[in-house]
C-alpha cells in the first residue's frame, strides 16, 4: 500500500507537470510560427515573383516594408489576407497607414485561404484593371494571392492563356494544378463575352 501512495504522490504531479510543459511548448511554437517576419533592412531588395507584367506577388508585409515596396516601384498594394487570420498578424490599418505614408495605394480585399468566391475574383480583376501599376498582391505566403490572380487573369478579356497562367503561378512557387479546371472554365467563358 505504501508503494502505491508513493507512486501516486510522485507520478501524478510528474504527469501533470509534463503535460503542462508539453502544452506550453506547443503553444509557443504555434505563436512563434505565426509571428510576422523580423524587420528587414530597407537596403535589402524586395524579392517578389512576377505573375505578369505589372503584377507581382509576395508573402506577408510589415509596415517597415513599405519603403522597400515603393523603392521596388510598386504604386499599389492589394492585401488579400483577412484581418485576425493568425495570432501576431500585422493589423491592416497599420499596413494601410504605412503604405499611404510611402505614397502607395492600399486596397484591402480579404480572401478566404481555402476558397475563391466569384465576387472576390471579379473584384480583384476589376481592381487590377483600374489601379495604377505596378501592383503587389500579398497574403500570408503569397499562395492565396497568386491563385486568386490566376482566376482573375483567366477571366480578363485578352488575358494570358491557361498554360501561361499555370507557368506564372508555378514559377512563383505555388501550386495551381487543382485550380486549372476553374481557370480553363473562366477562359472559356471570357471567349463568349
Amino acid at each position: 500500500m505504501t508503494f502505491f501512495r508513493l507512486a501516486r504522490a510522485f507520478f501524478i504531479p510528474f504527469i501533470l507537470t509534463t503535460a503542462i510543459l508539453v502544452g506550453y511548448v506547443v503553444v509557443m511554437k504555434t505563436i512563434n510560427g505565426n509571428r510576422p517576419r523580423a524587420t528587414r533592412s530597407i537596403d535589402t531588395p524586395l524579392a517578389t515573383s512576377e505573375l505578369r507584367t505589372g503584377v507581382n506577388v509576395y508573402g506577408q508585409l510589415d509596415p517597415s516594408d513599405m519603403v522597400r515596396v515603393r523603392a521596388a516601384g510598386f504604386r499599389t498594394i492589394v492585401d488579400l489576407r483577412p484581418e485576425n487570420e493568425a495570432f501576431f498578424q500585422v493589423d491592416t490599418t497599420k499596413l494601410r497607414s504605412a503604405a499611404n505614408k510611402a505614397g502607395i495605394t492600399f486596397i484591402y480585399l480579404p480572401t478566404p485561404a481555402d476558397s475563391f468566391p466569384d465576387e472576390i475574383v471579379d473584384e480583384l480583376g476589376a481592381t487590377l484593371a483600374q489601379v495604377k501599376g505596378p501592383v503587389l498582391l500579398y497574403c500570408r505566403s503569397g499562395q492565396r494571392a497568386a491563385r486568386a490572380w490566376a482566376l482573375a487573369e483567366a477571366s480578363r478579356p485578352g488575358g494570358l492563356t491557361a498554360h501561361k497562367i499555370a507557368s506564372a503561378v508555378k514559377k512563383s512557387g505555388h501550386p495551381i494544378d487543382d485550380l486549372m479546371p476553374a481557370v480553363n472554365q473562366r477562359i472559356a467563358n471570357r471567349a463568349k463575352l
